[in-house]
């Protein structure tokens, strides 16, 4: 990965959550995590392998850092970068997140996102159950959302619109969304806050994401 390309990302995510984009603040922490990573494992000329891990261990990093939540960012690295889990990457992935959250702190970031959500009321087993199912369904609908952003992505390369046009459809079309629900002009985390409140309890988070 770009160390430039990374950076070059991170600026334009953050340009585009700052004029009301929904599309999130985490591919800017990932990029520059997993970027400054990959420049390291060159400059140390490590082999591919081991720059996978090295690779991972960035994007653990940043991850847990933000959320503070070291587990949330071991996840992410050994889902969407490694693509496994092996008894050789776990302690190196798993003491980068953890290191991230510890950095973070030290320079008064507390993470609380995560801590906001917390549910307040105990999870019997039929909850845990119904949460299994939820995770199940959100799994599904998660692959369903990105093989339309390929099939979206297919399609706008097929238009005959020029490039440069093509991103001002979506910014209108985001801006006509924002009419109806506002919360479409945030990365989400306001709209989770409102949608769940201070004392949501486990069939309030299965009802309000399934609707």
């Amino acid at each position: 990965m770009s160390l430039k390309d990374g950076a070059l990302i991170a600026a334009q995510t953050v340009i585009s959550n700052g004029f009301g984009a929904s599309v999130g603040l985490e591919a800017a922490y990932t990029q520059m995590g997993s970027g400054f990573a990959s420049w390291l494992g060159k400059a140390f000329r490590l082999r591919r392998g081991d720059m996978r891990t090295l690779v991972a261990c960035g994007s653990a990093r940043a991850i847990g850092a933000v959320f503070g939540a070291p587990l949330t960012g071991a996840f992410y690295a050994f889902e969407l970068i490694l693509g496994a889990y092996t008894p050789s990457s776990l302690a190196p992935v798993g003491a980068a997140a953890i290191c991230g959250v510890l950095v973070s702190k030290m320079f008064g970031s507390s993470g609380e996102f995560m801590s906001q959500l917390t549910l307040k009321s105990t999870l019997s087993q039929a909850d845990m159950g119904l949460l299994l199912l939820l995770g199940i369904g959100c799994a599904i609908f998660g692959i369903g959302v990105m093989r339309a952003v390929a099939i979206v992505e297919a399609v706008c390369a097929r238009i005959a619109l020029p490039r440069a046009l093509q991103p001002a459809i979506g910014g209108i079309i985001v801006g006509l969304l924002a009419l109806v629900t506002p919360h479409v002009l945030a990365s989400g985390h306001g709209a989770l806050f409102e949608l769940f409140g201070p004392n949501a309890g486990p069939s309030d988070v299965i009802l309000v994401t399934f609707y």
